[in-house]
């Protein structure tokens, strides 16, 4: 899964290199469903209570798996998610060699639409360092390409 294409940022794709999307979820498209542990449950949610986030998003992305109502506006149909849970902050876990990006959502996405994630995402979770703490930092920066400017200059500054 590329989660980048058609995306408007300026930076080079090589600034995604060791990026790896998790809990991506759309409507119209698989997923793995299944059961997660209480344990990584409870760590992904405190682990979401104030994430770290290399730069700011605009907007919030509604869950287009829920139910929803359709409305027309001038002539169109649209979907109303308004009522759906949403989010728009991202999480940020350190791999083994890689980086997971997680969307907010996917702490609805696991209960509500029994999303499993990977058991090497749901492994990272548990190994997670303390949000924010220096151990977390640390951990972001031997698991990310160290020729990536994008994400040194973020580490560096602490956004």
């Amino acid at each position: 899964m590329d989660p980048f294409s058609g995306s408007t940022t300026a930076l080079p794709p090589t600034d995604y290199a060791g990026l790896v999307a998790i809990g991506w979820l759309e409507t119209g498209h698989k997923y793995s469903q299944g059961e997660v542990s209480e344990e990584f449950y409870r760590r992904l949610l405190e682990l979401l209570k104030h994430p770290w986030m290399p730069c700011a998003l605009l907007g919030m992305h509604g869950c287009d798996l829920c139910p929803f109502q359709e409305v027309e506006m001038e002539g169109e149909m649209f979907r109303d998610t308004r009522g759906s849970p949403s989010g728009n902050l991202n999480l940020f876990i350190p791999g083994r060699g890689c980086i997971y990006a997680a969307p907010e959502l996917i702490k609805h996405y696991i209960p509500d639409h029994k999303y499993a994630p990977p058991e090497e995402f749901c492994q990272a979770v548990l190994d997670c360092p303390a949000m924010n703490s220096d151990d977390y930092f640390e951990a972001m920066k031997r698991n990310t390409p160290r020729n990536n400017r994008t994400w040194n200059a973020a580490f560096r500054h602490r956004i």
